[in-house]
């Protein structure tokens, strides 16, 4: 729905984002899609969602630098997901939701390290 507020033109694609859309929202309010496949979707969610980060912490260990990468924005990541596998740890007791924070904790935890130990060092070109 936001990009088709924000393309401000009707096209092909804005129309599949608004039927993806409203068919997420009818089935959530609705509660039509069985468990099975929400927890399916659950753990392909993990790898799906890791190699955006494992991606990043390829390409921070090959520069050897930070570049342009905010600290202060992988903090705040960091610390948004820490605070979901504590509650995932107090109020639920799914396995799996709790495997995917910690995966994703880890993986932020690793590209707050990489940051903070590589710095925005310059390459040194001779």
């Amino acid at each position: 729905a936001l990009s088709i507020i924000y393309s401000r033109h009707w096209n092909l694609e804005n129309g599949v984002c608004l039927m993806i859309a409203i068919l997420f929202v009818v089935t959530s309010v609705l509660r039509i899609v069985p468990n099975i496949i929400l927890d399916t979707l659950l753990v392909l969610s993990i790898p799906l969602s890791s190699s955006s980060k494992l991606l990043q912490i390829n390409g921070l260990y090959r520069m050897k630098s930070s570049g342009d990468v905010s600290l202060i924005t992988w903090l705040l990541t960091t610390y948004g997901c820490a605070a979901r596998v504590f509650n995932t740890l107090v109020e639920l007791s799914d396995i799996t939701m709790l495997a995917g924070f910690m995966i994703k904790l880890t993986l932020n935890i690793t590209i707050v390290v990489q940051i903070l130990y590589y710095g925005n060092k310059q390459k040194k070109t001779d």
